[in-house]
């Protein structure tokens, strides 16, 4: 554990240099390693070879808040599935990510607690971006899943943003406090 894809791997990190944290999306699916040995002959001169097998244990994600001072741990969001999207840290204290089940949710930056949460029709694994247009921020994401993890594929732009003068450090983005 936690196996050939996992813990951190391809899925871009954030960063918050207020908190000095980092935030990793990870992958716990524990993994059997494999060797075969070969004889070796002129047309195939290596020896051995190594394959892996997930095995039928439980796999989850993570999303972990990191101090980047320490290396220590500040507090971490256990997911239903692998993670393999990315994260995304704002100025207003706000974590974005996504799951292949097709949830979209913010964490507040400083404790992990999910603040909010959208329900897309396929996975969201790809990392989320935000950007400003006339003063109103917004946060996109792609919903498309992913064929290799088994998380349902389509193909979906998914684009949320704050209420009109708020700022994402006042409220969370579902309004309640």
């Amino acid at each position: 554990s936690p196996g050939i894809f996992g813990g951190a791997s391809w899925s871009p990190m954030a960063h918050n240099p207020e908190l000095s944290a980092l935030y990793v999306a990870a992958i716990h699916q524990p993994t059997t390693y494999y060797t075969k040995t070969l004889r070796p002959t002129a047309e195939r001169p290596w020896q051995s070879y190594t394959y892996s097998k997930p095995v039928s244990d439980e796999r989850w994600g993570t999303v972990t808040s990191i101090n980047s001072d320490t290396g220590t741990i500040r507090w971490q969001h256990k997911t239903e599935l692998p993670m393999v999207g990315g994260v995304l840290a704002t100025a207003g204290q706000l974590i974005f990510t996504g799951e292949g089940n097709g949830d979209l949710i913010a964490l507040h930056a400083k404790t992990g607690k999910v603040l909010w949460q959208y329900q897309a029709p396929y996975g969201v694994n790809a990392p989320p971006v935000t950007y400003a247009i006339d003063g109103k921020q917004y946060v996109a994401v792609v919903a498309g899943g992913n064929k290799f993890f088994g998380y349902k594929t389509g193909d979906q732009i998914l684009v949320f943003s704050l209420p009109d003068g708020q700022k994402s450090s006042e409220k969370n983005t579902n309004g309640k406090d």
